[in-house]
């Protein structure tokens, strides 16, 4: 699975690959199943509340599951960085 994880990673990103794997392995050691004390979620610590109207699903649960997935959550991710590029990932201000 970190596998294919981190070859969805270099087809969203290309060129800054290098720079997301860093950033994504800081948030969550790249695990699916990750859940911070803070809220967010999956390989790239997608924070629900913050995005909880955009995330499918009705209930906390859903929402969680939906982003456990890890490529939801990866194209969640690149659907931000589109729009944000990588100030929401508390991470890009370590590496």
């Amino acid at each position: 699975e970190e596998t294919l994880i981190k070859e969805r990673i270099q087809e969203l990103w290309k060129d800054k690959a290098k720079t997301a794997l860093a950033i994504f392995t800081c948030e969550s050691g790249l695990n699916p199943l990750a859940i911070s004390k803070t809220g967010d979620i999956g390989a790239t610590q997608i924070n629900l509340q913050a995005h909880w109207n955009e995330i499918p699903g009705i209930t906390r649960q859903e929402k969680i599951i939906w982003l456990q997935n890890w490529e939801n959550n990866l194209n969640f991710a690149f659907m931000l960085y589109e729009r944000r590029n990588w100030q929401i990932w508390v991470c890009w201000y370590k590496i």
